[in-house]
């Protein structure tokens, strides 16, 4: 669960910096297809990984676990709202 939203935030900062999937993937030392799913959620990437990701993107790890850990907070919420 907690891979999907670090995926997500990773996806969304790529796409606002105007960056391919291969351009990130070979500035991280990964492939196109670990990358894409990474930000699927299809993997859950190393801790390594996800800082060789977030330098290839010139973002701050912190920056990505906070707003992934905001995304996951929604998440739940939502969850709760709808078992009530």
């Amino acid at each position: 669960m907690v891979h999907h939203s670090i995926g997500a935030v990773l996806r969304r900062v790529r796409i606002k910096r105007g960056m391919s999937l291969k351009t990130v993937a070979r500035r991280a030392g990964t492939t196109f297809g670990y990358l894409s799913q990474v930000e699927r959620g299809d993997k859950s990437p190393s801790s390594e990984m996800i800082w060789n990701i977030c330098a290839a993107l010139n973002v701050p790890v912190s920056t990505v676990l906070l707003e992934a850990s905001v995304l996951l907070a929604e998440k739940e919420r939502r969850e709760r709202e709808y078992a009530a």
